[in-house]
């Protein structure tokens, strides 16, 4: 092989190979940086602390916080920025044996940065290096009513009722019971009614007759009424027949007596009045 040909098989070979090293120096970070690759919003630092074992280690040292946290935090609080102004910043990067230094360096207007909520500059963007030893806390969110009512827990559904199967119908069957097992029933026998006596008659008492001093006038009825007897009893006795002689009540001969009374007195006074004329 000439000379010519192995200067043409190089051309070609740097030629296949240039782009790729091209590439590989665009996409290398600088000596020192926290990164192994660049990024070009905070959505991908969060995804390199996620899946990079090294740059999560870095980060989780330097700021003394898990590395779920921390990339939960870039994603939720970081914005791209540049620098207004040149000045000095303190500046921590990666120093033999993985340890991590700090020194003040100068950075030029127009350098991006990752800002916080606040706006202050805390990260170099070209090598993910830190500017502070902590992050800011970020401000806690006040929720609306509606978000509260919605985050909190629903009460739990109640459990669907099971479809009753084959054994479950044969044991709510109901069953006759088991003599053994079943309780014994007393039977009350009814008490025969208690029979009471009939309640004494009660008799009142006889009423006393009080019979009032007579007066001599008063002997006239009762001679009437004793002719009157006389009367009756003789007509009886004339009569024979062999009858007993009727013998009248007292309250029989005190009504005679009082009607011959009132016959007797208007004709025993019309004869005393004759008698004194």
């Amino acid at each position: 092989m000439t000379i010519y040909h192995r200067v043409g098989l190089f051309l070609i070979v740097l030629s296949l190979f240039l782009p790729t090293a091209v590439h590989a120096a665009k996409a290398s970070v600088p000596p020192g940086s926290f990164l192994t690759k660049p990024v070009n919003s905070p959505s991908d630092l969060a995804n390199l602390v996620r899946h990079d074992k090294v740059v999560a280690s870095r980060y989780s040292k330097h700021y003394g916080m898990k590395s779920t946290e921390l990339a939960e935090y870039f994603q939720k609080n970081f914005k791209m920025s540049v620098l207004k102004k040149t000045g000095k910043y303190t500046w921590y990067y990666i120093g033999k044996n993985e340890r991590i230094m700090r020194h003040t360096k100068q950075l030029k207007a127009g350098t991006k940065v990752f800002v916080t909520f606040n706006g202050q500059p805390v990260m170099d963007v070209k090598c993910g290096n830190p500017m502070t030893k902590t992050l800011p806390k970020p401000p806690i969110a006040v929720k609306s009513l509606k978000q509260t009512i919605a985050e909190q827990p629903k009460p739990p559904a109640p459990p669907p009722t099971p479809a009753p199967t084959t054994e479950t119908v044969l044991t709510q069957a109901v069953l006759p019971p088991d003599p053994a097992t079943a309780p014994v029933q007393m039977e009350v026998l009814a008490e025969p009614p208690i029979e009471l006596p009939p309640p004494p008659e009660v008799v009142p008492p006889p009423v006393p007759v009080i019979l009032a001093e007579k007066s001599k006038s008063s002997f006239l009825p009762l001679l009437g009424l004793g002719a009157v007897g006389a009367l009756a009893g003789g007509g009886g006795g004339g009569g024979g027949g062999g009858m007993p002689p009727v013998v009248p009540e007292p309250s029989s001969l005190l009504v005679l007596g009082m009607g011959g009374s009132c016959v007797l007195l208007p004709i025993l006074h019309r004869r005393r009045n004759r008698l004194y004329e």
